[in-house]
């Protein structure tokens, strides 16, 4: 097996890790899912990275480099919040 990223050795852990209840088997899978989405937006507040390639290309158009890194970063923060309701969701939902 190759080695996982920190990210991914995260969200692997967090599946392993939640409790399984043998009594309840959809309780179990949605507290599990809920468990790897957590895990993978746990750094939901960092900054996105943009290649300079890309700011090269947004910087040929007069005034768009921050509106255009501004929308990257609105889409993710929106993403990342999506997959923390659905986990709410998850472990309320059993």
């Amino acid at each position: 097996m190759t080695d996982l990223s920190p990210a991914a050795h995260a969200v692997m852990d967090a599946f392993l890790d939640s409790a399984v209840d043998a009594g309840n088997y959809y309780a179990t899978r949605s507290h599990q899912i809920a468990a790897v989405f957590r895990a993978a937006t746990a750094d939901q507040n960092k900054l996105i990275d943009v290649p300079f390639s890309r700011i090269d290309q947004w910087e040929n158009i007069k005034g768009s480099t921050l509106s255009y890194w501004t929308a990257a970063q609105w889409g993710y923060q929106k993403a990342m919040s999506e997959l923390l309701a659905i986990a709410t969701e998850l472990e309320s939902h059993v």
